[in-house]
């Protein structure tokens, strides 16, 4: 870790000495001691050569200083006084030690120590001082265990001599902490660095430098350990102090863009990466336009974030970039440039060009091992990367080998049980796999298993156990492979053996992958509910939420609103109020797991379904088909009420691309002419090859209730909409074979998170029957109500008024309707506990890039400033206790997409909030025929009929009523069932 800024902290690390300086000479004319033998004239000399040298050493003139430091050393050791001897041998030994020269500075130091040890036993900041000067003396010699040892009684002596807020004891705990830090103790180090910058933030004030570049080292250091999040706060914060006094390319600004891009690329946020990244070489550009060599590593990182991206061609060209610099500089030799073999390495991976991979992952272990005395955590990582190379080119027993070393590597460097023994296990795992495949050697397989297991079991621990849900995320999405592989050996077992294990062992690994996330919040908001924690520690945790959320709204005004920049000193500043914001709400969840031992039980009592409970979970007729989609296969599980199969489908097309030509022909109905035509025809051709690929295989399976769990790119698609052949007509929508005229179906975000929302308990059964809110809705429910220009470019949607009489006619009961101006976000916040159904419609507005951004829109005046979206961060802080939540609204299931986890939506966050059930859009829906799906929606509910049944019956009844163009899917395929199915009660 660097610190440039250290030099001002090692220069308040003493008690100015100018003043000091001319007292002696004073004394030396007043008090001259009779039994000296070194004449007045000569005292009086050495006393203005240590004013000299400690005015040097203030000013960090250190090779300056040393001169008359050492002179007035001999000149007072001489005469014998002890006391000035012991201060020119410290200004000696500290002007030595700056400049690197530690065997002498050393001796002077301890001669200084020891003079000032016996003149003062009960301790002196002399003593202290001195002590911090052996420190940093051993620091430049890189001895680092004595250099630890002299710091720590620097600090014990400053402790007992010093108040608490003095910026000496701020410079001890800086310098403790940077050893530690150093030596491989990172986490160890982070406390030490906090103590420091809370003395500093209470010396020098909160919006100091001093204080700004503290916090960027800390961040950096935080980076290192996994910390992203905090780091990020911190960076940020130093970052909104940095810009407005620092020039624009000052190294501590572009460290601080560097951390913030690092962090983002480890949190999988690749689009804000990029922004950093790209702004780093940009100042880089401008202010340093002859220094080429410090472009490569962001080069290297840009190439990184676009090969995480899936993005090959363009990691290629910023790859070769740096190369070409590190070439020109002819420092292919170094250290460094293993960084851009590992680069290249990883991503002739990814182009399966495994033979170049190998060289360049050999090349960069290479140039590693030069630099360290042993293999260290660094070198094992690259060793397992190695072992896939090897395995995935057939040279097995290297990779064997290559598995195992680093299996070894990170034993002796982190010991049993670390974070990364998984990557060894997991490669060892999944190269038993493919020996078995090669040999048929049963023993191979059984290795396989084991190994998956140990991996498993490490990554199961991590997960559970984080706090942190954007961790969590990126952790469920860079092992989701390793959970494929390891679903691929189960099925082997039941293919090969008969195995009965390994369809249940398949199917807890696939329900892991399916959102565990929300399961986890599930779980966390029920121990709260059930834990008998205070009221006031519930209340104080419900401002906090609050607080976060007002912050986070703020964060999107910024963006959105104002266009403002992420490096942006104001969005800067916010960041990092929601995160110290966040770090007291997480203090306050320690302390309920800490002092409430059945909030601890209640939150971490993760378990699966199994396939027995799913069975017994299912009806007559009904099937629960879950997908898991690997890199090279999709396996689909089949329960059944009294059958379980798993379905292995090759990958072999492009998922991702006949899904989003699925989805734009749909949209397309939108289009006019030839437009028109051509989506149509796009529409038709892949909603036949997806049906073919992923139903046709576990079509006899299925009966006419079918719950589909999907996963990944599958979360876009509308399965109703399918074809199950061609049609007769094109350009006639009832020759169309549509899926949904042969099963009715719904959909859940996991086998687990269903059981739950179908036997979940509301908090308070609710009074009412039907909430209903059409805030764009400005006429009364009798008139057609001419169109209105809204505020935020939201348009009125003259359909809503009649969609929502039509539902209060259905429903009956208890009913509360709420259009135009009285459709307000506060009037939904207060009554929303109280009904049984809720009928939201209105616009919504779902963000890829930062799901927690995606809202409903309810009514504000054009004038108004305050907010009137519904968010999924909001939802996250409410109590809802409906049955059915319907989002009649534009992309309530669309947002941010987490392989492995789903997507961060409306729909689920109505979940989390409680809603049992949640009908939600998948496109932006058209509102005039809306109206006549919730029609028939409501009249089959409301004869008791399942939930899914109801919307999958209104969907059939609109084609039948809706010939011609207006038969085409935009029109009713757009809304799905997600959750409890069961009718309403």
């Amino acid at each position: 870790m660097q610190a440039g800024y250290k030099t001002r902290y090692l220069m308040a690390a003493i008690v100015p000495l100018r003043l000091f300086g001319l007292m002696l000479c004073i004394y030396s004319f007043s008090a001259a001691p009779a039994a000296a033998q070194t004449a007045p004239n000569d005292t009086v000399t050495a006393l203005l050569l240590l004013q000299e040298a400690t005015i040097l050493n203030d000013s960090a003139r250190y090779k300056i200083a040393e001169a008359p430091a050492q002179q007035a050393c001999d000149i007072f050791r001489t005469a014998g006084n002890n006391e000035r001897t012991a201060e020119a041998a410290y200004q000696a030994g500290k002007s030595l030690g700056r400049q690197g020269k530690t065997a002498a500075a050393v001796t002077l130091l301890q001669e200084a120590i020891g003079i000032w040890s016996a003149l003062y036993p009960d301790g002196a900041v002399l003593t202290a001082n001195a002590w911090f000067e052996l420190g940093v003396a051993f620091q430049r010699a890189d001895n680092l265990k004595k250099a630890l040892d002299a710091h720590q009684q620097c600090l014990s002596l400053r402790k007992r001599l010093l108040k608490e807020n003095d910026r000496q004891m701020a410079a001890s705990y800086l310098e403790i902490g940077e050893i530690i830090f150093t030596i491989g103790s990172q986490k160890e180090a982070i406390p030490y660095f906090e103590k420091s910058i809370s003395i500093n933030t209470v010396v020098l004030g909160p919006e100091s430098l001093v204080v700004a570049e503290e916090q960027s080292n800390l961040g950096r250091g935080l980076m290192y350990f996994g910390e992203f999040e905090k780091a990020i706060a911190l960076t940020e914060k130093a970052l909104a102090i940095q810009q407005p006094v620092l020039p624009p390319a000052h190294n501590d600004i572009i460290r601080s863009f560097y951390t913030l891009g690092m962090c983002c690329k480890h949190l999988h946020r690749y689009d804000d990466a990029l922004i950093y990244f790209n702004k780093i070489i940009a100042l880089k550009q401008k202010y340093y336009p002859n220094r080429p060599d410090g472009l490569v590593g962001t080069y290297s990182q840009i190439g990184d974030t676009y090969l995480c991206k899936k993005d090959y061609q363009t990691a290629l060209s910023y790859f070769e970039k740096g190369d070409s610099i590190t070439k020109l500089l002819q420092k292919t030799g170094e250290r460094s440039y293993s960084y851009n073999c590992n680069d290249m390495a990883r991503l002739r991976f990814a182009l399966k060009d495994y033979s170049q991979s190998i060289m360049w992952y050999q090349q960069s272990i290479q140039l590693l091992r030069k630099s360290y005395e042993r293999d260290n955590e660094e070198i094992g990582i690259l060793l397992t990367e190695l072992g896939k190379a090897q395995t995935a080119n057939g040279n097995y027993p290297e990779a064997l080998e290559s598995f195992q070393l680093a299996g070894q590597v990170f034993l002796n460097n982190l010991g049993p049980d670390n974070v990364s023994q998984h990557l060894s296990e997991s490669g060892m795992a999944n190269l038993y796999q493919k020996m078995y495949l090669r040999s048929g050697n049963i023993h191979d397989l059984e290795k396989s298993r084991l190994y998956f297991a140990g991996a498993q079991k490490s990554i199961d621990q991590r997960i559970r156990f984080e706090e942190s849900p954007v961790i969590r995320k990126t952790w469920l999405q860079d092992t989701k492979v390793i959970f494929g592989q390891a679903i691929a050996t189960e099925m082997l077992f039941q293919v090969e053996k008969k195995d009965p294990a390994a369809l249940e062992n398949a199917w807890q690994l696939s329900e892991t992958m399916h959102g565990f996330d929300l399961f986890a919040a599930s779980q966390e908001a029920n121990a709260r509910q059930y834990a008998d924690i205070p009221p006031d520690l519930l209340q104080q945790e419900t401002l906090l939420r609050a607080s976060m959320i007002a912050l986070q709204h703020e964060r999107q005004q910024l963006i959105e609103r104002q266009q403002l920049p992420l490096t942006d000193s104001v969005v800067l500043d916010n960041n990092a109020r929601y995160f110290f914001e966040k770090e007291r709400y997480e203090q306050l969840v320690a302390r309920f797991e800490k002092d409430y031992p059945n909030y601890y039980q209640l939150k971490y009592q993760f378990r699966n379904i199994t396939i027995a409970e799913t069975q017994r979970m299912l009806g007559p007729g009904q099937t629960l088909l879950e997908y898991f989609t690997g890199d090279s296969t999709i396996y689909a599980f089949v329960i059944g009420k009294d059958s379980c199969q798993m379905v292995a489908i090759p990958r072999d097309f492009p998922l991702a691309d006949w899904v989003k030509q699925f989805r734009e022909g749909i949209i397309g109905a939108q289009k006019s002419g030839p437009a028109y035509e051509r989506l149509t025809r796009q529409y038709a051709t892949s909603a036949q090859q997806l049906y073919q690929k992923l139903m046709v295989p576990v079509a006899a399976l299925l009966t006419e209730e079918t719950i589909i769990i999907p996963d990944g790119e599958l979360y876009y698609l509308p399965f109703e909409a399918l074809l199950s052949g061609a049609p007769r007509d094109v350009a006639n929508f009832k020759t169309f074979p549509f899926w949904v005229q042969e099963k009715a179906i719904g959909y859940a975000y996991s086998g687990t998170l269903l059981h739950q929302m179908i036997t979940k308990k509301h908090i308070q059964q609710p009074t009412g029957t039907l909430l209903a809110f059409a805030p764009f809705f400005f006429g009364n429910t009798a008139t057609e109500p001419a169109q209105m220009a809204m505020r935020k470019g939201l348009r009125s949607l003259p359909h809503t008024g009649e969609e929502i009489l039509r539902a209060q006619k259905q429903a009956g009961g208890k009913s509360a309707l709420f259009s135009g101006k009285t459709a307000t976000v506060e009037q939904f916040k207060a009554l929303a506990p109280a009904f049984s159904i809720l009928h939201l419609a209105t616009h919504g507005k779902a963000n890829a890039r930062t799901g927690e951004f995606s809202f409903l829109a309810f009514y504000s005046s054009p004038d108004s400033i305050a907010d009137s979206k519904l968010s999924v961060s909001d939802l996250y802080n409410m109590t809802i206790n409906a049955d059915l939540a319907l989002l009649s609204a534009c992309e309530t299931s669309l947002g941010e997409m987490f392989e492995g986890e789903g997507v961060v939506n409306l729909a689920r966050a109505f979940s989390f909030a409680g809603a049992k059930s949640v009908v939600t859009s998948l496109w932006s829906i058209n509102d005039q025929s809306t109206p006549y799906l919730m029609d028939g929606f409501y009249s089959t509910l409301m004869l008791g009929k399942n939930k899914n049944i109801a919307l999958s019956t209104a969907k059939r009844q609109y084609l039948k009523t809706h010939p011609g163009q207006q038969s085409h899917p935009f029109f009713w395929a757009g809304f799905v069932e997600v959750g409890d199915w069961n009718a309403l009660k």
